[in-house]
């Protein structure tokens, strides 16, 4: 790439990072945003598979999940088997509609 476009990108980037900054957003503030708008597509997004993720790749993946749900995540796995459907998360203990709302677009079954 030209040394000018790598110098248009950068500046593109430093003055995007400065109206967010100003804002008083973050980048994740600004993507929640766009996913609840549907302004945003999943497929820019990383997606977990939470059939074969483990506690800390969920606990880090996902919105409002910390370590002791994500470990809640695991063990309903390994008790009850592979989720069949992203609604099965409701009957894992402290997750409920809005947690499972936040990140079904990031939440794949494989």
């Amino acid at each position: 790439m030209k040394k000018s476009k790598l110098l248009k990108m950068g500046q593109l980037f430093s003055v995007t990072m400065v109206v967010l900054i100003f804002l008083g957003g973050t980048a994740g503030d600004l993507l929640a945003e766009q996913l609840e708008s549907g302004s945003a597509t999943t497929s820019a997004l990383s997606t977990i598979n939470i059939n074969t993720a483990s506690a800390d790749q969920l606990a880090n993946s996902l919105t409002g999940i910390g370590n002791a749900k994500a470990q809640a995540i695991v063990e309903y796995r390994e008790q009850n088997g592979a989720f069949t459907n992203k609604n099965q998360l409701l009957n894992v203990k402290g997750i409920g509609e809005s947690t499972l709302t936040k990140n079904s677009a990031l939440i794949v079954l494989k």
